[in-house]
C-alpha cells in the first residue's frame, strides 16, 4: 500500500487562474475527455503542451504510456522546465498533477516514490499524484454509490459500474466504453455526492490502509479554486 503523505501537495493556490497547470494522465481517452469537460465547465483556459506562453490548464494523455512510472518520469522532466534566466528564472509549470491507477501496474509504488521525491526537490511547485485504486472508473461509481470494496481488477469494477442505477432507476453506464465524451455531463448532477463519497472513502482507507481509494476530488476542488470569479458567480458550475 502507498503512503498517504506521498500524495499531499506542498502548496495550495487560491484565487483566479494565473498559473500554468499540467495534468498528465494514464489514459488517452477517458480521463482527458472527462477533465477537459470539467475545465470547460469551470471556465478555465486550455493551453498546449509546448510553445504556449499563456496561463491555463494543459491536459496531456498522449505524451506518456500507461505505466505510472512513465507519468512520474515525464513529470520530472516537466518540473525541471523553466523560463527566463538568472534571477528571473522560474518554473514553466506551477502545478503538475499525475493521474494514474493502481490497477495491476508493477511500477505503481515506484511512481509514488518518484513523485514524493519531486515534491521535496521542487518546493516552489505543486506536484501531486492523483490516484485511484483500482481504477479511474471508481470516480464514476462514487456518483451513485458509496462502497469500500476493493475490486480485484478494473474489469471487475466496470462490471459493477454498468449495473449502477441513478435516481430515475436508469443505468447510465450500462453501455460503458472508454473514450465516451458524455460522462462528465452524465455525472455532473451527482458530483457533490461523489466529492463527499471520495473524502469519506479516503478517511476509511487511512484507518485500515486497504480498500477502494481515490483522491480525484482533490484535483477537482483545486481546479475549481481557479475558476474565474464571474464563472463562480454565475451559478452554472457545481
Amino acid at each position: 500500500n502507498f503512503k498517504e503523505n506521498s500524495l499531499k501537495c506542498s502548496l495550495t493556490w487560491r484565487g483566479a487562474l494565473q498559473k500554468r497547470i499540467l495534468i498528465l494522465t494514464e489514459g488517452e481517452k477517458t480521463e482527458p475527455l472527462y477533465l477537459k469537460s470539467l475545465c470547460i465547465n469551470l471556465g478555465l483556459d486550455s493551453i498546449k503542451f509546448n510553445n504556449d506562453s499563456g496561463d491555463g490548464v494543459c491536459i496531456e494523455g498522449e505524451k506518456v504510456d500507461s505505466a505510472p512510472i512513465s507519468i512520474a518520469q515525464c513529470a520530472k522532466v516537466q518540473a525541471a522546465k523553466a523560463e527566463g534566466a538568472g534571477e528571473d528564472k522560474e518554473p514553466y509549470w506551477n502545478i503538475i498533477y499525475c493521474v494514474f491507477d493502481r490497477d495491476t501496474h508493477p511500477t505503481f509504488s515506484k511512481a509514488i516514490a518518484e513523485i514524493y521525491t519531486l515534491q521535496k526537490n521542487h518546493p516552489d511547485q505543486i506536484i501531486q499524484a492523483i490516484v485511484s485504486d483500482i481504477c479511474f472508473e471508481l470516480w464514476f461509481l462514487l456518483h451513485f454509490s458509496y462502497s469500500t470494496k476493493q475490486f480485484s481488477c478494473a474489469d471487475d469494477l466496470i462490471r459493477h459500474l454498468k449495473s449502477m442505477q441513478d435516481e430515475n432507476n436508469k443505468k447510465p453506464f450500462s453501455d460503458y466504453e472508454k473514450g465516451n465524451s458524455n460522462y462528465f455531463r452524465i455525472t455532473l448532477p451527482y458530483i457533490s455526492t461523489a466529492l463527499m463519497h471520495a473524502k469519506q472513502l479516503r478517511k476509511e482507507y487511512t484507518k485500515v490502509n486497504a480498500g477502494a481509494y481515490t483522491n480525484i476530488d482533490i484535483l477537482i476542488d483545486e481546479l475549481k479554486k481557479h475558476a474565474p470569479l464571474a464563472r463562480l458567480a454565475s451559478g452554472n458550475i457545481f
